[in-house]
C-alpha cells in the first residue's frame, strides 16, 4: 500500500528533476561550436582604478541614491533571464509556441550562456559590491562573476532575434532589451561596462548564429508564430 502512495511522488520529482536539468546551463553548444565561442573576440574587462572603473562605480552610486522601490522590482522579476522574462508583456508571439520552438529558444540560450561564462572566467572580475561595500544591491547579491553581463548578452540577443522576425517592432524590442541591461547596474549587480560588453558579445552571437543554416531554418519555423 505504501509502495503504491510513494510511486506517483517518485514520478513527480523525477519529472521535475527532468525539467528542470532541461533549463540548466550545461556548457554544451549546439548551434555555435565552443571553440568558435572561445575564438570571440571581446574587449578585456577594465582594470581596477582604471578611468572605466571609476566612472562605473560612480555610476552605480548615483542609482544607488536614486532608484525606486518599482525599479528594483521590475529588475528583480527578470532574473531568470529568459526570453519570456524579458519580452513576454510585449506578446511577441501570436500563439503559443510548438514544443520544437521551446527547445530551440532554450538551445540558443545555452549557446550565449556558455560564450558568457568563457568570457566570465577569462575576465575574472568580481561583481561590484564586492570590491565597494557601500554597494547595496536591492535584488539580492548575485553570484558569479560580472564581466560581461549575461542579462545584457541574452536580452540583446533575444531582442535581435525577434527583430529579424518582425523587423517593424525593432525599436520596441530594442528599447526593452536596452532596459532590462540597465536594470543590472540599478539593481547594483553589475558595472555600466559590464553591460556594454553585454550588448557587443550579443551582437557578436546573433552574426555567428546567422551563419548556421541550421539555427537560420528555426527561426524560418517561429515566422507564422510572430504577432504582427
Amino acid at each position: 500500500m505504501k509502495k503504491t502512495k510513494l510511486l506517483p511522488l517518485i514520478v513527480l520529482v523525477l519529472g521535475l528533476a527532468a525539467c528542470n536539468s532541461a533549463h540548466r546551463h550545461d556548457n554544451k553548444s549546439v548551434y555555435i561550436e565552443k571553440s568558435r565561442l572561445e575564438a570571440i573576440e571581446l574587449a578585456p574587462a577594465p582594470q581596477r582604478g582604471s578611468p572605466v572603473d571609476q566612472a562605473d562605480f560612480i555610476e552605480l552610486h548615483d542609482w544607488q541614491n536614486k532608484r525606486t522601490a518599482q525599479q528594483c522590482a521590475a529588475a528583480g522579476a527578470e532574473g531568470n533571464a529568459y526570453l519570456e522574462d524579458f519580452f513576454g508583456h510585449l506578446k511577441p508571439f501570436s500563439a503559443p509556441l510548438p514544443a520544437a520552438g521551446n527547445k530551440f529558444i532554450l538551445r540558443v540560450r545555452e549557446d550565449a550562456s556558455t560564450a558568457v561564462t568563457i568570457f566570465k572566467d577569462r575576465n575574472s572580475r568580481p561583481r561590484p559590491f564586492l570590491s565597494d561595500a557601500a554597494l547595496d544591491p536591492c535584488i539580492g547579491r548575485a553570484g558569479g562573476l560580472a564581466y560581461p553581463s549575461g542579462h545584457a548578452t541574452l536580452s540583446r540577443l533575444f531582442a535581435l532575434m525577434l527583430t529579424e522576425l518582425a523587423p517593424l517592432r525593432r525599436s520596441e524590442f530594442m528599447a526593452v532589451a536596452d532596459a532590462a541591461a540597465l536594470n543590472r547596474v540599478i539593481g547594483g549587480v553589475h558595472h555600466p561596462s559590464d553591460i556594454e560588453a553585454g550588448k557587443k558579445l550579443g551582437d557578436l552571437l546573433f552574426a555567428r548564429f546567422m551563419e548556421n543554416p541550421e539555427f537560420r531554418a528555426n527561426m524560418d519555423k517561429l515566422r507564422p508564430y510572430m504577432a504582427k
